[in-house]
């Protein structure tokens, strides 16, 4: 037996697998001792469900290495954690145009300018009123639609998704119809 319980020859292919990693996806030599680690672990985990009736022993080895290198190399690939992408500073400039930066073209609640206290409530007096004249489905859809994505909505009132989106096409047409009577 060799190392953490797993025969001579899995310790010999990990030593093998883990070192062709490096210079892929990002690894480096420091990484192989943590990846050997990892496809230990794996065959220790699952080595109680090898059937001898189906493999060889080291074939059903082999498999779980690949398989758990496939997904160590998946996971590291993902684009979240692509070592090639490098991030940027909303101060960067925008192109050729030097007095435009990157944070420019975000919504920032603290840059857009308040509204008056008068024109709010106008605009919650006319909302009263708009979900008022709505027929109780399409009120309470709006009420909901003020917390809750669609997709929460569908799943809470155990409809499908597509059922929700057409009673908010319903609601949006509701709307824009008050909205061409003011």
């Amino acid at each position: 037996m060799g190392t953490g319980g797993v025969s001579d020859y899995a310790e010999r292919l990990i030593r093998s697998k883990a070192r062709k990693l490096v210079g892929k996806a990002g690894f480096v030599e420091a990484d192989v001792p943590d990846v050997e680690q990892e496809l230990r672990l794996d065959i220790w985990r699952r080595l109680s469900k090898f059937d001898p009736k189906r493999s060889k022993r080291e074939t059903f080895i082999t498999r779980l290495i690949e398989h758990k290198l496939a997904s160590i190399l998946e996971h590291r690939r993902a684009a979240m954690r692509d070592p090639h992408c490098e991030g940027c500073s909303l101060n960067d400039p925008v192109g050729d145009a030097g007095n435009l930066e990157i944070g420019d073209g975000i919504e920032d609640d603290r840059r857009r300018p308040k509204r008056p206290a008068t024109e709010t409530s106008d605009l919650l007096h006319d909302l009263a009123c708009v979900l008022d004249h709505l027929p109780p489905r399409l009120r309470a859809l709006a009420e909901e639609l003020k917390t809750r994505t669609p997709s929460e909505i569908a799943r809470k009132r155990g409809v499908p998704r597509g059922t929700l989106y057409e009673a908010i096409r319903e609601l949006r047409a509701r709307l824009a119809d008050f909205k061409d009577r003011f």
